[in-house]
This record gives structure tokens, sequence and C-alpha cells, in this order.
């Protein structure tokens, strides 16, 4: 009985698949390098009149770059150095059509910083925040939404390695 039912379920859910999954979400990808990066990374990316902008620090050599445009041609920028690039970054597009982008200071990640702008245009660093200091290296993340009412939230999330209950 178990080796009839497997295969009907498996054969149900690819029926369900095809039937109600939309075409955009094909099994086949166009892949587009914006740039290389020597170190693991961490991005994100948001969508408007100036193209998809995608948002990357490695934490290490990088700094917080900016790559907008695609799929094939991209204008870069740094928007911080590498020193102060951190590591969790996370970027979206506000209703005014700028982009709000935050990043998490440090290895040890000790501080967020929040900047407003345009790609190609000017930024402006709306919170420096220091959250804090952990001794040791730390498991981090860091989300980001817009609200009904248009406003920004950003939440990060920190687990201690060493002392995992704080």
């Amino acid at each position: 009985m178990r080796r009839r039912i497997c295969p009907l379920f498996v054969m149900l859910s690819l029926f369900s698949l095809s039937v109600f999954s939309p075409s955009a979400f094909a099994l086949s990808w166009n892949v587009h390098v914006v740039e290389a990066q020597p170190n693991p990374c961490w991005a994100t990316l948001a969508v408007g009149e100036w193209g998809t902008a995608v948002l990357y620090a490695d934490g290490v050599s990088s700094g917080l770059r900016l790559a907008w445009g695609g799929p094939d041609s991209w204008e870069y920028e740094t928007i911080e150095e590498s020193a102060q690039s951190g590591s969790w970054v996370r970027c979206c597009r506000l209703e005014s059509g700028e982009l709000l982008a935050a990043w998490y200071h440090t290895p040890l990640g000790h501080s967020l910083m929040t900047t407003v702008g345009r790609p190609g245009g000017e930024w402006n660093v709306i919170s420096n925040e220091f959250l804090g200091e952990m001794q040791h290296r730390n498991e981090m993340g860091l989300a980001m939404a817009v609200d009904l009412s248009g406003i920004p939230w950003v939440t990060v999330i920190t687990r201690d390695t060493q002392y995992p209950n704080k």
C-alpha cells in the first residue's frame, strides 16, 4: 500500500505545480554576473525606475557597493568603504522611488547604519545607532519592510554563539 501512495503523491504534487505555478518560475534561468567578489558576500536587491539595484558587501574588501541597471549593463558606486561595510545588508524601495539601505557594522556587529538615496545620486545617512557590543562572533540577520503607512522598519536579530541564551 505504501508503494502505491508515494508515486501517487508525487504525481499529484507535480500536477498541482504544473497547473497552479506561474510561468515566471520556470526551471530555466538566465545567469548574469554583476561583479566578481573575492569573499563570500551578502546581497539584497530592489527594483525601481532606474532598473534593478543590487546592494552587496563582503565585510572585508569590497565595502558596501551598489550596482544598478542590468541585466547586462551595470553601473557601480561605493556607498561605504570596506572598513565600515559590515556583513549584513538590506535595501528596499520607498514610495518616493529612493532606496532605503541598511547594514550592520563591523565583524562583531555592534551598530546599525541606514541611508536613503538614489542610484547615481546623493546618499543621506538617516541613522547610525550603537546597538551594544558582543564579546564573541554572533549569528546575525537583518530584515526590513515598509508598512502600509509608508514607514520603513528595520529589524536586527543576533545570537551570541558563545552564550546562546543571551
